[in-house]
């Protein structure tokens, strides 16, 4: 007989899973911006100047003028994975936690970053707040 679930734990993963705070500002310094430009963007967007589409666009806009070398598919897969820099103990909470409850991931940080943080951590699902969408010849058109 399976035992029902008593609830929903809800965790981010930049910063609380993993040991990085912002995988955006690691990606964005890869990409070509720097600091500055990614302290800018984040501030308009903090201090409600810009929505999230725009700082999307921006950022893709900036990488695009940068690095257009780099917005393949692979790219983003293998930077993403090997910035993934788990947490002590993380996987072993999570382990604990899912005998009782459903572990879902909200997160900020890049999908392909949370589905390759999923195959490491074994939670039951995630939301991103953004998507990288690809072109049939796996390049990066937009983020969205």
């Amino acid at each position: 007989m399976r035992n029902r679930k008593s609830g929903i734990i809800f965790s981010d993963l930049g910063g609380v899973l993993t040991t990085s705070k912002s995988i955006w500002a690691e990606l964005n310094l890869e990409m070509g911006m720097t600091k500055g430009e990614d302290y800018q963007l984040y501030n308009q967007f903090i201090n409600h100047e810009i929505d999230y589409p725009t700082w999307a666009n921006k950022i893709f806009n900036r990488w695009e003028m940068k690095s257009p070398e780099k917005l393949t598919k692979s790219f983003f897969y293998d930077f993403l994975k090997s910035h993934l820099n788990i947490r002590k103990g993380a996987k072993e909470f999570i382990c604990q936690c899912k005998d009782d409850f459903y572990f879902i991931i909200i997160s900020g940080s890049p999908d392909i970053n949370c589905k390759l943080a999923q195959k490491e951590l074994h939670f039951d699902n995630y939301y991103s707040t953004n998507v990288f969408d690809f072109d049939v010849n796996n390049r990066l058109k937009r983020i969205k």
